[in-house]
Order: structure tokens, then C-alpha cells, then sequence
């Protein structure tokens, strides 16, 4: 019952602090399930108490968004914005930063009259409406963002078709490198716990995939 509240309260604390993380809490919870069926021990009593520690952990922020905003914003608000930042017109798949609020006076004053979450839902409208009418186009950004996770983005000055090849990338692209060949090794041994970081490989980079990367 300790490991799981212990549990509970680590996600919740995730969740507040870095909201794409949650992608992989379903992989968590269900490696642990299958664990514990394995083994006999399986209890829905302690899984519901992980589950109300969680709740109990977020429930200030959510509170205070429901108290700010009118309703129910868990735990961010910004997806909306982030998708547009990296899908309309003129995407080269990098962060159009230049359309973001902090940069463009125009578009600071767009959001101060519309407020946040109309704002937000504007643009995931438009990103949205874009993506549906350029298919093609946004499954190209998309293979370049899988590039740009792994492997970085171009240098400040390149094209965005072009990768570079500086010292920054061969880290990025080292270290991703020798990641992926440490999953294969543990899956070729049959390592305990493999699935755990296939699964973090797989679902962690999904919204950077259809949003923008960058390494911050």
C-alpha cells in the first residue's frame, strides 16, 4: 500500500511539473498490472488509494484553473497553442515562435481581448482546419519532428530541411543512438522492465511529433 501511495503522489507531482510525461503513465500502470496478475497480488485497494493521492495532489491547480478560467483545465491549457505554433501555413516543421504571443505584439493583443482559453481553442481550430486541408503536408512535418527530437533542430541560420551536422547534434543523436541499441539488447536478453522503456520511447515523443521540437 506504501509503494502505491508513494506511486500517486510521484505522478501527481509529474503531472504538475511536466504535463507530457503523462503519456507514459498508462505504460506504467499497466506493466504493473500485468506484474501483479502474474504474481498473484493484484488488489484494486491500493490502486484506487494511488488514484486518490493523485487526485488529491493535483487538486490546488486544478482548482485554482477552475476558480481563474471557469472550468475544469487539467493540468495545462496550452496543446491548442502549441499545435498551431508548429502546423499553419508556412510550417517548416520548427517552432514559429515570431506567432507566439511573447513575441508578436499583435498576437498579445489578440489574446488579452479573447483571454487565454478562447485564444488557446482559436488557434487549435485553425491548426486543426490546416492539418485537414494539407495531409500531406503535415505527415512530412511529422517525419521531420521525429527527426528533430532525436537527432535536434538545424542550427540557428540553416534551412529547416537541412539537419547540419555540429558538435550538438552528434550528442543528441549519440545519445539517442545509444539508447535505441540499449532497448534492442534488452529485448534480444529478455531484460525485466523492457517494455517499461519501449513504451517510453514510443509515447513520450508523440505531441512533440505533431506539435514542434525543440530542446528546451
Amino acid at each position: 500500500l506504501r509503494n502505491w501511495l508513494l506511486f500517486g503522489l510521484v505522478w501527481g507531482v509529474i503531472a504538475l511539473t511536466s504535463a507530457s510525461a503523462l503519456a507514459f503513465l498508462p505504460v506504467a500502470v499497466v506493466w504493473l498490472w500485468y506484474r501483479a496478475r502474474k504474481q498473484g497480488t493484484w488488489s484494486y485497494v491500493p490502486v484506487a488509494a494511488a488514484c486518490l493521492v493523485f487526485l488529491l495532489t493535483i487538486a490546488p491547480w486544478a482548482g485554482r484553473n477552475y476558480r481563474v478560467f471557469g472550468k475544469l483545465v487539467f493540468p495545462r491549457s496550452d496543446f491548442g497553442e502549441e499545435l498551431y505554433m508548429g502546423n499553419h501555413e508556412g510550417s517548416q516543421g520548427l517552432c514559429m515562435f515570431w506567432d507566439h504571443p511573447v513575441w508578436n505584439k499583435y498576437e498579445m493583443a489578440q489574446f488579452s481581448q479573447q483571454g487565454e482559453l478562447a485564444y488557446v481553442a482559436e488557434k487549435q481550430k485553425l491548426a486543426v482546419e490546416w492539418i485537414r486541408q494539407n495531409p500531406g503536408r503535415f505527415a512530412t512535418l511529422t517525419l521531420k519532428r521525429i527527426g528533430f527530437f532525436w537527432f535536434n533542430i538545424p542550427e540557428q541560420g540553416r534551412m529547416a530541411n537541412h539537419f547540419g551536422m555540429g558538435s550538438r547534434h552528434a550528442l543528441y543523436f549519440g545519445f539517442a543512438l545509444l539508447a535505441f541499441w540499449g532497448l534492442g539488447l534488452a529485448l534480444r536478453r529478455g531484460e525485466k522492465g523492457t517494455f517499461l522503456f519501449a513504451g517510453l520511447f514510443l509515447l513520450f515523443p508523440l505531441v512533440y511529433y505533431i506539435t514542434h521540437s525543440h530542446p528546451r
